[in-house]
């Protein structure tokens, strides 16, 4: 890793010196460049995240925007390569599920992906909240912008979340006439990207507009999958019974958008969608070593011996072969109607998920934990939403209720020596349901400075309707240790209940200095609700969990300087963060389960800055930084997922020539190093709990043909071909869960791979 490094720092020099070359040309070129023929401005960027279209310059919250430009421009393709050009924000995906991701958020962190637990951060397609994180990695097809609000949200948005919001804005249907696209990609591991749209207006008051996306990848890492002719003897061979491909892509997906427009002041909006994936998933393996090479095997690695079973960085040797499908769909119907002295809103959602997905958790070819894991998931949700203007338009309000209601079923079968190779059952029935009221208003109190106030009551009812048992004949019902003929969900269940409700809010201050200048502070409070330990089965790991709260304090400014030549917006935060929700892997005597505990409190401190430059009409520059320290009551925790740097830095050059334009974009972006684990002792003591910094480089060409409007380019991601690991999920005996100071046992450490070098070509035409 340390060559790795080496020429990390190479490339990012070499990069920054292609920027400041860059620079130095396009300045002594600058008289000559006809402004016309370029950029000599920034562009001012339209977003909703107070719930009415404004500028971002003028919004006193913390926004990033990425317009559909910038996503083909930076080779931004699904929601989690977002994080790649947003401050804080942190995506990977579950052990051994590609279809299911982890959001991290200014620190926070929803770290297990149970029914019963709410996300830290909400992602929402369009309008409507995604409860659940299976599928919320949208493929960015037919898309006008991706829009990520940081810190606690709850006064204007659909749901409470404490860490930021993740909004994907797709592309309307319109009455101005038949367009559309079609765009194709081809690439290393067999890439191929199918995706188009048209738009139909139908008469001067209807239209439609189809999207489609076929999206197919080759894996790029392997798995030998087999077992030990004796799974307790590691002298015997390891036998491979298989070899598939792992970490690939297959995805399908079709949006319906319908507008009317039955009145000039009432707009109806109706859109459907549906995916689905089916995959081999993603390879993990232990990094001690994924082969029993010699020794008896126990449960705890010292009294065996370790090797890798290749020298291939994306290959690994397990006794169960990783699998991942995915398919969802969903209905938003939304009425505008403008009363004329407001507007009313009407948002009704419904969407569904089927996920399935099977890994070996332990990452060895070891029979000691594998996993396969089934969610069925159907929500509900309708909004409504009053905006209006008082006191002779100097002040702007929002008021809104919410309702939802989600139901489902989430079941997990474990097997494996920690069960005693018996195959154990954990699943519940689950119904969660929300009810809110909200408002939010903003007052002028002189023409440069205004007054932001907000708040919402929120009541959340949860009830669980579980069982856990080992499925053969004569197995034991866990909640009882009672044996049973043939236990059954209906003869050993436990039912629960809880109700939680809180009352955030937020307030703030903002100051129009300039034409080019605002300052704001603001604090902000949320919460997450608590909930049941769906896989609990002992007295301790069945207890439920409580709601967790965030308060914020943020100061910021918004900047257009040098006649809007350059925009730089930051932000400091503080945030007081109370009952941390964690999930824990806690080892019994009938095998690993998982557990969501309260951790105490905790202290966030947080950095988060953006710029663009526009050094001449034809070359700019991007930059983003962030810094976020976690700091836990009780030093014996810390944050895991959570990257305590990251930044990143672009450039992007456009030729103008009698034929079109030559565009060329180059830009190199490093996360630091993060933890998998929230015990300080099992971090200091097991080098795989900590996954090392990386930094990536990706560029792209690309030609813009006037006369076809066509687009031909060529594009590449990690273009150094960086090794590194993400996902780190860590087995460790500690001698107590709330006050862990010595490790007893080192069980497992699987870590997934990153993805290497992605390369291709891509033909985009627009009618």
């Amino acid at each position: 890793m340390q060559v790795r490094t080496h020429l990390h720092a190479r490339m990012a020099g070499s990069l920054a010196l292609i920027l400041m070359a860059g620079v130095s040309q396009a300045a002594l070129a600058a008289e000559a460049d006809n402004a016309a023929a370029g950029q000599t401005t920034i562009e001012e960027v339209v977003v909703t995240a107070r719930r009415r279209e404004e500028n971002l310059q003028n919004v006193p919250v913390a926004v990033t925007a990425v317009s559909a430009t910038e996503l083909q421009t930076k080779s931004i393709r699904d929601v989690e390569s977002v994080a790649r050009d947003t401050p804080s924000l942190n995506i990977q995906s579950r052990a051994g599920d590609q279809n299911t991701k982890t959001f991290s958020m200014r620190g926070q962190v929803q770290t297990d992906t149970l029914m019963t637990l709410d996300p830290s951060v909400g992602v929402y397609l369009n309008d409507v909240y995604m409860a659940r994180s299976a599928g919320a990695n949208l493929d960015l097809f037919d898309v006008t912008r991706v829009e990520i609000l940081a810190g606690p949200q709850g006064t204007l948005y659909g749901r409470n979340t404490t860490g930021g919001a993740v909004k994907v804005v797709t592309e309307p249907a319109t009455v101005s006439g038949v367009h559309g696209y079609v765009s194709g990609q081809v690439g290393n591991f067999n890439m191929r990207r199918l995706e188009g749209a048209l738009n139909l207006p139908l008469g001067d008051k209807v239209a439609v507009r189809v999207a489609g996306l076929n999206n197919q990848r080759d894996g790029y890492s392997t798995v030998r999958f087999g077992s030990h002719t004796n799974p307790l003897d590691g002298s015997t061979p390891f036998n491979t019974v298989r070899t598939i491909k792992a970490d690939d892509v297959d995805t399908q997906a079709v949006r319906l958008t319908v507008l009317a427009m039955p009145t000039d002041q009432w707009t109806l909006t109706l859109v459907a969608d549906w995916s689905k994936s089916d995959t081999n998933g993603t390879i993990g393996y232990d990094r001690g070593g994924d082969l029993l090479s010699a020794g008896i095997f126990l449960p705890f690695k010292p009294f065996g011996n370790y090797t890798k079973c290749s020298t291939d960085f994306y290959t690994a040797c397990l006794d169960q072969a990783p699998h991942s499908a995915l398919e969802a769909s969903g209905i938003a119907l939304t009425s505008d109607y403008d009363l004329g002295f407001g507007s009313l809103k009407l948002i009704y959602g419904h969407r569904r998920v089927a996920s399935d997905y099977g890994a070996d958790i332990d990452g060895s070819s070891i029979p000691l934990s594998t996993a396969e894991l089934h969610v069925r998931e159907s929500q509900d949700s309708l909004e409504l939403q009053f905006n209006g203007k008082g006191f002779g338009d100097q002040f702007n309000y929002t008021l809104g209720a919410f309702v939802f209601r989600e139901k489902g079923e989430d079941t997990s079968v474990s097997g494996g020596l920690g069960t005693g190779f018996q195959p154990r059952f954990l699943g519940a029935f689950v119904e969660n349901k929300s009810k809110s009221v909200y408002g939010q208003g903003t007052y002028n109190l002189t023409s440069d400075v205004h007054l932001t106030v907000g708040a919402r009551y929120t009541q959340d009812d949860k009830a669980i309707s579980s069982s856990a048992f080992f499925q053969q004949a004569g197995g034991a019902c866990l909640y009882t240790g009672v044996t049973v003929p043939a236990p059954t969900r209906s003869n050993c269940t436990f039912v629960g209940s809880n109700t939680f409700d809180h009352v955030s809010w937020t307030a703030g201050l903002d100051w129009q200095a300039s034409e080019s200048v605002m300052f704001y502070a603001k604090s902000s409070n949320g919460y997450r609700a608590g909930g049941q330990n769906l896989r609990g089965f002992t007295p301790v790991t069945q207890l439920p969990f409580n709601p967790e709260e965030v308060t914020d304090v943020e100061l910021g400014v918004k900047s257009e300087l040098f006649d809007r030549r350059f925009r730089f917006n930051a932000d400091y935060y503080h945030s007081f963060y109370k009952d941390v929700q964690t999930s824990q892997l806690i080892s019994t005597p009938v095998g690993l389960t998982t557990a969501i505990v309260n951790q105490g409190k905790a202290d966030i401190d947080g950095i988060e800055a953006q710029g663009r430059l526009i050094v001449t009409p034809h070359f700019r520059i991007d930059a983003l930084g962030s810094w976020t320290d976690v700091k836990y009551a009780n030093s014996l925790f810390i944050a895991q997922y959570v990257p305590k740097y990251k930044f990143g830095i672009s450039g992007t050059f456009d030729v103008p020539a009698t034929y079109g334009t030559w565009s060329f974009h180059a830009g190199y972006s490093y996360q630091d190093q993060y933890t998998g684990h929230q015990f300080k002792v099992v971090v200091d003591n097991i080098p795989a709990a900590t996954v090392n910094a990386r930094g990536l480089v990706d560029a792209r060409i690309g030609l813009h043909l006037d006369a076809w409007d066509l687009d031909v380019a060529a594009f590449g991601t990690n273009l150094t071909d960086e090794e590194y690991y993400e996902t780190p999920l860590i087995q460790a005996g500690v001698n107590s869960q709330s006050n862990p100071t010595t490790l007893v046992s080192d069980t497992f450490n699987r870590t997934q791979v990153g993805q290497p070098r992605m390369f291709g070509l891509q033909v985009s035409k627009r009618f």
